[in-house]
């Protein structure tokens, strides 16, 4: 049954008559990766941000897919010049799914530029540029013609034609967006702080697929909408909304929801030894996919999440309900607008 399932990816991957659209990168905790949503995210509203994240799925049906994703960005932004400034970052993501091993590894780029509107509005666009890899190894799978009739026998070919059984790929990949960003400096009332919405499209230059160079076909574009928000309501409480929608050929995928974080204490602005501490629980859904639970905690400039998904498609009978599990960990080397005063970084 695992064989078979990778085996069924890598026909959907390899030898389709018409342009595919390949599984990419896909996190519950999209608040946590934001350059993989738009390259203009690269230092829209924190000075420094690095991020860490790693998931693994499909563990109750076939071999995990198991996903790692590390990202950095910062802006340029001059505290005596109103103006606009210019951002970067990076990104590396690497996952690795079934018994094949099939792989994706992947670096980008982006590069972005903010230009404040007025005093509570920034818009700001960017572009992304990278590399990534894909490979699988079919020497280790199992075909229905190494069935003896009563038994999987090893020792019989399988008779694809596969050459040593490795397959691997390299090509140049791309992307642009734009993002708004609305922040209003009122850390304690009720309001909404900030929200950040943009929109972006990823595979700008269609790459070619080609596993096993029986057709080339190419990534279809990648269209990101998104937003996420910061909104007080009261003293101790702030709930973080988020949503995100994909469309990417046939391909639809649209999640949304929010945490809710309490504040135990408020970081001082007279002395360095009191620190920020918040936590907060929260809940994803991922449309006809799957329903997650989250974690958010939040320590001075560290803030580390968790997740777990509840698969509720039609996977489940195999699945038995059980999804991904994910683990997140941001750190803040300054924050532009709120720095030390913010009761959630």
């Amino acid at each position: 049954m695992k064989k078979s399932f990778c085996i069924l990816l890598i026909l959907i991957f390899s030898i389709s008559k018409k342009n595919i659209s390949a599984q990419d990168i896909h996190f519950t905790e999209i608040y946590m990766s934001p350059l993989v949503l738009n390259p203009a995210n690269a230092g829209a509203f924190y000075k420094q941000r690095a991020t860490l994240m790693y998931r693994s799925q499909w563990r109750s049906v076939t071999t995990p897919y198991v996903s790692i994703k590390a990202g950095y960005d910062m802006n340029f932004k001059n505290s005596q010049n109103k103006k606009g400034y210019w951002a970067g970052g990076i990104y590396v993501y690497n996952d690795k799914a079934g018994d094949s091993q099939m792989s994706l590894t992947q670096v980008n780029f982006s590069g972005a530029y903010h230009l404040p509107i007025d005093a509570e509005n920034i818009i700001g666009a960017g572009i992304q540029g990278g590399y990534f890899q894909r490979s699988a190894n079919t020497s280790t799978l199992s075909w229905g013609n190494q069935f003896d009739g009563y038994q999987y026998n090893p020792s019989l070919s399988p008779n694809e034609n596969f050459g040593d059984g490795t397959m691997a790929f390299g090509k140049l990949d791309a992307a642009i967006g734009v993002v708004h960003t609305y922040y209003k400096n009122e850390m304690y009332k009720a309001v909404v702080q900030r929200i950040t919405s943009g929109i972006a499209v990823h595979h700008l230059n269609k790459p070619e697929i080609d596993y096993v160079n029986i057709t080339k076909d190419r990534l279809y574009y990648r269209w990101v909408l998104h937003s996420e928000a910061e909104i007080n309501i009261n003293e101790k409480i702030k709930a973080l909304p988020t949503l995100a929608y994909y469309y990417q050929g046939k391909l639809k995928e649209f999640i949304i929801g929010s945490n809710f974080m309490y504040a135990f204490q408020k970081a001082s602005t007279k002395t360095t030894g009191v620190k920020s501490i918040s936590a907060g629980l929260g809940a994803m859904y991922r449309w006809k996919d799957a329903a997650a639970v989250t974690f958010l905690l939040n320590y001075d400039k560290y803030l580390f999440g968790m997740s777990y998904d509840f698969n509720i498609s039609s996977l489940n009978q195999a699945s038995n309900y059980k999804g991904a599990f994910e683990i997140s960990l941001r750190y803040l080397f300054e924050s532009e607008k709120i720095k030390s005063k913010s009761r959630f970084r």
